[in-house]
């Protein structure tokens, strides 16, 4: 029975439907390859607009008492203020190096952690009034302290911090990447601050598109099948 609806299924007059349905299909899938293509393009365009977007007050994205936001994250901000103690260090990141971050407070009364720059001892603060230009991140996860012993805290967790900070605390922190004037004698190494994550609506269309395109052949595919099956059915009646 089997070879019998193969042999009808290679007969020469089935060979159009044969070929036109693995035209299609390819045809559909190599669509939605190029729309898929076309997603990761405007999310590229998105991540490199938004980190060469100009930066705004910090207020304007986050307040001193906002919860954060899937907004403001890694938004490039301004802040006016005076650099205060505790000086901290910080674990960060994997690099052995810790941060050292001070809070900058502003004429609001409150302060937002500044990630100055890493450096293996402290170095001295500012004086009087600077304006910070950098990359807002959300507070870290808590982290368990491997060393209790050294004088380097495992994470930048705000909610860890408002004991050690006299001003009312932001729920984020900034990664300093420019600061005016320059603090040119503090000999830190500068925190590169991580990628701007594309906004998921950016090229959304292509990604759906796609989507379709791929359901398509999905439609066809189902649908050859059903017709040699029909078509293998009815010859076998016949027969």
């Amino acid at each position: 029975m089997i070879g019998r609806d193969m042999r009808t299924l290679l007969r020469p007059r089935m060979l159009g439907l044969h070929l036109f349905a693995v035209a299609a299909i390819v045809a559909m899938v190599l669509l939605g390859l190029w729309q898929l293509g076309a997603y990761g393009d405007r999310q590229a365009v998105s991540a490199e607009e938004r980190s060469a977007a100009d930066p705004v007050p910090i207020d304007d994205v986050l307040g001193p008492d906002d919860a954060f936001t899937a907004d403001a994250d890694a938004k490039r901000v301004t802040v006016t203020g005076t650099f205060s103690q505790p000086q901290l260090k910080v674990a960060g990141d994997d690099d052995p190096t810790p941060w050292l971050v001070a809070p900058l407070e502003t004429d609001t009364g409150s302060a937002v952690l500044v990630v100055r720059g890493r450096a293996e001892t402290l170095a001295a603060l500012p004086r009087g009034e600077v304006t910070v230009t950098g990359s807002l991140l959300p507070s870290q996860a808590r982290a368990d302290d491997a060393d209790p012993d050294d004088d380097v805290i495992p994470s930048l967790t705000t909610a860890r911090l408002v004991s050690q900070v006299d001003a009312d605390l932001y729920s984020g922190f900034v990664v300093l990447t420019e600061q005016d004037p320059p603090d040119t004698d503090s000999g830190l190494e500068v925190v590169s601050p991580p990628g701007v994550e594309p906004s998921f609506t950016a090229g959304l269309r292509n990604l759906m598109y796609a989507l379709q395109w791929w359901v398509f052949a999905v439609f066809a595919g189902f649908m050859w099948w059903r017709i040699g099956r029909d078509l293998a059915r009815d010859t076998a009646q016949v027969a």
